[in-house]
């Protein structure tokens, strides 16, 4: 008696010559296999993932890829959600680019992807933008992360952010990658700009920038207004 969970595909290929685009919202989509998009040369596949849950490898776990641009053009457009490449003892490795005639394009800007490792063995032809979302790789690939954003094949919010990872701190035997995009300026004042009428015990507030230790507060009808 198998304890795998029934797939409700065997396996996904998005391409053709017409192109190819699936898009997931909520629920989830177990999968026996893989995923690939882009699948031939030429092709084009595109997953955009705004919430709910993908599983592969439910079958066959030492199979259990998802492979953006297999020898076509591939792109993942991912708001939400979570892509898991390793439930059930899978395997599964997050593949870019994966030959030499292949693009893939992965725009993680929300929801999470857990895969066993990272492949971008044609890395000119693949990217990885790291918006809100979170990778979450098996064991301790600092190294090849660090590769891979020297490259500037990994960049965080379109190259205005920094990419930070770690191993073993925010989840236990594993790499956690994500994008970061530092907010210098002090931003939601309480009272808003431009208030008037405000009580004289208002309380001041605002939500401080990035590695503030101080602010400036000045008052006035003219900008910069009396410090």
């Amino acid at each position: 008696e198998s304890t795998n969970p029934t797939p409700e595909a065997y396996n996904v290929s998005l391409g053709g010559t017409a192109g190819g685009t699936l898009t997931i919202n909520g629920g989830t989509l177990t999968i026996g296999q893989y995923i690939f998009m882009g699948v031939s040369s030429g092709e084009n596949g595109t997953f955009n993932i705004n919430g709910g849950t993908v599983v592969t490898g439910a079958f066959t776990p030492s199979n259990a890829h998802f492979m953006i641009g297999q020898a076509g053009n591939g792109t993942v457009n991912m708001e939400g959600g979570t892509v898991n490449l390793t439930a059930n003892g899978a395997a599964g490795e997050l593949r870019i680019a994966y030959t030499s005639t292949a693009t893939g394009k992965l725009n993680l800007n929300g929801g999470i992807i857990f895969a066993n490792n990272l492949a971008m063995p044609y890395a000119a032809a693949g990217s990885l933008d790291l918006g809100g979302g979170t990778l979450v790789l098996n064991g301790n690939q600092e190294t090849a992360i660090d590769s891979l954003v020297s490259a500037g094949k990994i960049v965080a919010y379109g190259s205005a952010g920094t990419v930070e990872r770690d191993y073993n701190i925010t989840n236990v035997g594993k790499t956690t990658v994500r994008g970061h995009l530092p907010m210098p300026k002090a931003s939601n004042p309480s009272p808003a700009n431009s208030a008037n009428q405000v009580a004289l015990s208002a309380v001041l507030s605002w939500t401080a920038g990035d590695d503030a230790v101080s602010r400036d507060v000045y008052f006035g009808t003219t900008s910069p207004g009396e410090f």
